[in-house]
């Protein structure tokens, strides 16, 4: 059970490393310049298609990076903000809840006192 845990656990982490390099080399190989083709002009040629989608594809990795570092800097500020204020709300609540009790508490009172004189 413990082989098979690892050696799977090993083949996963081949997988990954292999497909980020895959993932890295392919827009410089798309990026590669091909011979051109004939065609009518305004159009875009078949050998273009691969040199235009690494370029959409690295714009998009690129983009893909900052979204996750604003990601991370988001989430360090919520972080951030909820241990300052998560203790303070906690003890507000609990506070309103002791003053609620009490004041239900001194009310039932002061009814039955009301109840008993009149």
């Amino acid at each position: 059970m413990v082989a098979s845990f690892l050696t799977r656990a090993a083949l996963q982490q081949i997988t990954q490393r292999v497909l980020s390099n895959v993932i890295e080399q392919l827009p410089q190989r798309l990026a590669a310049p091909s011979p051109p083709a004939e065609g009518p002009p305004g159009k875009f040629q078949d050998s273009e298609l691969p040199h235009m989608n690494a370029l959409a594809l690295t714009q998009l990795q690129v983009r893909l990076a900052e979204r996750e570092d604003q990601i991370e800097a988001l989430q360090g500020r919520v972080a951030t903000v909820e241990r300052k204020l998560g203790w303070r709300s906690t003890m507000r609540m609990a506070a309103i809840g002791v003053l609620g009790l009490g004041l239900g508490f001194l009310i039932a009172v002061a009814v039955g006192a009301l109840r008993w004189a009149g």
